[in-house]
């Protein structure tokens, strides 16, 4: 604690001589030197903090060559135009996924529907076929009869002639 307290003391003193000097060599009020010297520190600690965000390589090319600004940005630019068109073919596949996949539905559910169709028809043929079947039968039967009837009435014809 002593030796803090002997390092703050001794900070207090390099201050206050600063001060001194700064009052002589400005011809400022101490007022206005200390308002000075509260806006020195803002802006320092917001240098420090601008310092801390940009990476030690950007700083040395920007401080080094003023050339490579424009170039950097060119390659941003190419970057997010990048990220764009990743973004958008991204979309795209989502969106043909999504097509995609109604339209296997969509085909699932009309061959279901032709296939419903197709048992409904084969359905109506083979009524339609039986109902025929009987249809024939039955000509054939009053056929059948016609023709003994015919024959009957030959006979009768017959027989009377030959009375």
């Amino acid at each position: 604690q002593r030796i803090g307290g002997l390092q703050e003391e001794v900070d207090r003193a390099k201050v206050a001589d600063r001060t001194l000097r700064m009052e002589h060599m400005t011809q400022m009020t101490p007022a206005e030197l200390s308002k000075l010297h509260g806006e020195v520190k803002v802006l320092s600690a917001k240098a420090s903090v601008a310092v801390g965000e940009v990476g030690e390589k950007a700083r040395n090319l920007w401080l080094l060559d003023e050339k490579e600004l424009p170039r950097l940005r060119q390659h941003e630019a190419e970057r997010i135009r990048l990220q764009h068109m990743l973004a958008q073919a991204h979309w795209d596949r989502d969106s043909l996924q999504r097509d995609y996949g109604r339209i296997i539905t969509g085909l699932r559910e009309q061959e279901e529907a032709q296939e419903a169709n197709e048992r409904e028809l084969r359905s109506h043929l083979a009524a339609t076929r039986s109902e025929g079947e009987e249809m024939v039968a039955t000509m054939r039967a009053a056929d059948q009869r016609l023709a003994e009837l015919r024959q009957d009435c030959w006979e009768t014809e017959s027989f009377v002639q030959h009375l």
